[in-house]
Protein backbone atom coordinates (compact mmCIF):
# COMPACT_ATOMS: atom_id res chain seq x y z
CA UNK A 1 0.00 0.00 0.00
CA UNK A 2 2.72 2.56 1.49
CA UNK A 3 4.62 1.65 -2.34
CA UNK A 4 1.58 2.18 -4.60
CA UNK A 5 0.66 5.51 -2.67
CA UNK A 6 4.69 6.77 -2.89
CA UNK A 7 4.71 5.82 -6.43
CA UNK A 8 1.49 8.41 -7.02
CA UNK A 9 0.84 12.03 -6.84
CA UNK A 10 -1.70 14.03 -4.63
CA UNK A 11 -3.58 16.75 -5.42
CA UNK A 12 -1.29 19.53 -5.29
CA UNK A 13 0.86 17.34 -8.05
CA UNK A 14 3.47 16.46 -5.03
CA UNK A 15 4.55 13.12 -4.81
CA UNK A 16 2.84 10.73 -2.60
CA UNK A 17 4.03 9.92 1.32
CA UNK A 18 3.67 6.89 3.09
CA UNK A 19 -0.15 6.20 3.83
CA UNK A 20 0.61 3.81 6.91
CA UNK A 21 3.20 4.59 9.57
CA UNK A 22 6.36 2.21 9.40
CA UNK A 23 5.39 -0.81 12.16
CA UNK A 24 8.12 -1.95 14.69
CA UNK A 25 7.40 -5.30 14.79
CA UNK A 26 5.07 -8.22 13.89
CA UNK A 27 3.90 -8.89 16.83
CA UNK A 28 0.70 -6.78 17.62
CA UNK A 29 0.79 -4.97 14.49
CA UNK A 30 -2.74 -4.48 13.52
CA UNK A 31 -2.83 -2.89 17.30
CA UNK A 32 0.03 -0.69 16.06
CA UNK A 33 -1.39 0.51 12.39
CA UNK A 34 -1.40 3.86 12.68
CA UNK A 35 -2.42 6.44 9.12
CA UNK A 36 -0.18 9.29 8.43
CA UNK A 37 -1.27 11.87 10.23
CA UNK A 38 -0.71 14.10 7.64
CA UNK A 39 -3.31 12.23 5.64
CA UNK A 40 -5.72 12.21 7.97
CA UNK A 41 -5.74 15.77 8.43
CA UNK A 42 -5.89 16.98 4.87
CA UNK A 43 -7.81 14.59 2.62
CA UNK A 44 -6.08 15.97 -0.21
CA UNK A 45 -2.15 14.45 0.22
CA UNK A 46 -4.09 10.95 -0.77
CA UNK A 47 -1.99 10.02 -4.27
CA UNK A 48 -4.82 8.93 -6.27
CA UNK A 49 -2.83 9.73 -9.74
CA UNK A 50 -0.46 7.80 -11.34
CA UNK A 51 1.05 11.07 -13.18
CA UNK A 52 0.60 14.72 -11.77
CA UNK A 53 -2.16 15.41 -14.01
CA UNK A 54 -5.67 16.74 -13.29
CA UNK A 55 -8.20 13.63 -13.18
CA UNK A 56 -5.85 10.70 -13.35
CA UNK A 57 -6.55 8.10 -11.06
CA UNK A 58 -4.10 5.01 -11.99
CA UNK A 59 -2.50 4.56 -7.99
CA UNK A 60 -6.18 4.57 -6.93
CA UNK A 61 -7.15 2.33 -9.44
CA UNK A 62 -4.04 -0.03 -8.51
CA UNK A 63 -4.49 0.24 -5.07
CA UNK A 64 -7.98 -0.93 -5.35
CA UNK A 65 -6.67 -3.76 -7.45
CA UNK A 66 -4.31 -4.88 -3.97
CA UNK A 67 -7.35 -6.62 -3.44
CA UNK A 68 -7.57 -8.87 -5.72
CA UNK A 69 -3.75 -9.31 -6.35
CA UNK A 70 -1.70 -12.49 -5.26
CA UNK A 71 0.44 -10.65 -2.59
CA UNK A 72 0.55 -13.29 0.06
CA UNK A 73 2.34 -16.48 0.39
CA UNK A 74 5.13 -16.08 -2.55
CA UNK A 75 2.61 -14.37 -4.59
CA UNK A 76 -0.20 -17.12 -4.57
CA UNK A 77 -2.79 -15.83 -2.28
CA UNK A 78 -5.20 -12.83 -2.17
CA UNK A 79 -6.07 -10.79 0.64
CA UNK A 80 -9.37 -12.55 0.32
CA UNK A 81 -8.23 -16.04 0.45
CA UNK A 82 -6.06 -15.53 3.33
CA UNK A 83 -8.64 -13.49 5.65
CA UNK A 84 -11.28 -16.83 4.16
CA UNK A 85 -8.41 -19.29 4.89
CA UNK A 86 -8.03 -17.41 8.78
CA UNK A 87 -11.66 -17.37 9.16
CA UNK A 88 -11.95 -21.30 8.73
CA UNK A 89 -9.07 -22.41 10.72
CA UNK A 90 -10.52 -20.00 13.53
CA UNK A 91 -13.71 -21.63 12.79
CA UNK A 92 -12.40 -25.10 12.99
CA UNK A 93 -10.34 -24.62 16.08
CA UNK A 94 -13.32 -23.35 17.72
CA UNK A 95 -15.62 -26.31 17.05
CA UNK A 96 -12.53 -28.72 17.44
CA UNK A 97 -12.22 -26.98 20.81
CA UNK A 98 -16.20 -27.35 21.67
CA UNK A 99 -15.94 -30.70 20.40
CA UNK A 100 -13.04 -31.57 22.77
CA UNK A 101 -14.88 -29.88 25.50
CA UNK A 102 -18.07 -31.59 25.36
CA UNK A 103 -15.96 -35.07 25.29
CA UNK A 104 -14.13 -34.57 28.12
CA UNK A 105 -17.16 -33.50 29.88
CA UNK A 106 -18.68 -36.54 28.70
CA UNK A 107 -15.80 -38.32 30.13
CA UNK A 108 -15.38 -36.85 33.61
CA UNK A 109 -19.04 -37.57 34.00
CA UNK A 110 -18.49 -41.55 33.45
CA UNK A 111 -15.36 -41.35 35.81
CA UNK A 112 -17.80 -39.55 38.35
CA UNK A 113 -20.51 -42.41 37.77
CA UNK A 114 -17.97 -45.16 38.31
CA UNK A 115 -16.20 -43.74 41.02
CA UNK A 116 -20.02 -43.37 42.62
CA UNK A 117 -20.55 -47.20 41.77
CA UNK A 118 -17.64 -48.23 43.77
CA UNK A 119 -17.59 -45.99 46.39
CA UNK A 120 -21.32 -45.29 46.49
CA UNK A 121 -23.71 -46.77 49.23
CA UNK A 122 -27.22 -48.53 48.10
CA UNK A 123 -29.76 -47.91 50.86
CA UNK A 124 -31.72 -50.52 49.22
CA UNK A 125 -28.52 -52.92 49.12
CA UNK A 126 -28.08 -52.30 52.46
CA UNK A 127 -31.22 -52.49 54.08
CA UNK A 128 -31.33 -55.99 52.11
CA UNK A 129 -27.95 -57.00 53.74
CA UNK A 130 -29.49 -55.41 57.64
CA UNK A 131 -32.08 -58.26 56.75
CA UNK A 132 -30.75 -60.78 55.92
CA UNK A 133 -28.06 -60.52 59.12
CA UNK A 134 -30.92 -59.72 61.21
CA UNK A 135 -32.90 -63.36 60.46
CA UNK A 136 -29.56 -65.08 60.76
CA UNK A 137 -28.98 -63.41 64.47
CA UNK A 138 -33.01 -64.96 64.98
CA UNK A 139 -32.50 -68.42 63.73
CA UNK A 140 -29.03 -68.87 65.68
CA UNK A 141 -30.55 -67.28 68.87
CA UNK A 142 -33.43 -69.74 68.06
CA UNK A 143 -30.76 -72.59 68.00
CA UNK A 144 -29.11 -72.11 71.05
CA UNK A 145 -32.54 -71.86 72.96
CA UNK A 146 -33.57 -74.91 71.90
CA UNK A 147 -29.98 -76.23 72.37
CA UNK A 148 -30.09 -74.72 76.18
CA UNK A 149 -33.39 -75.96 76.69
CA UNK A 150 -32.57 -79.93 75.85
CA UNK A 151 -29.52 -79.24 78.51
CA UNK A 152 -31.86 -78.44 80.93
CA UNK A 153 -34.18 -81.00 80.54
CA UNK A 154 -31.19 -83.53 80.42
CA UNK A 155 -30.41 -82.08 83.91
CA UNK A 156 -33.60 -82.06 85.68
CA UNK A 157 -34.12 -85.41 84.21
CA UNK A 158 -30.55 -86.52 85.86
CA UNK A 159 -30.94 -84.54 88.77
CA UNK A 160 -34.26 -86.68 89.55
CA UNK A 161 -32.85 -90.11 89.34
Amino acid sequence: MNALHTAGFDQNGTAGVNFFGALGASSGAAAAMTMNAAIVADPKLVAAAGVAVAGDNQSARAISDLRDSRVLDSGTTTFNDAWSQLVYRVGRDAQSASDDQVNRAAIVQQIDALRDEVSGVSLDEEAMHLLKFQRAYEANARYFRVIDDSIQTLLNELGRT
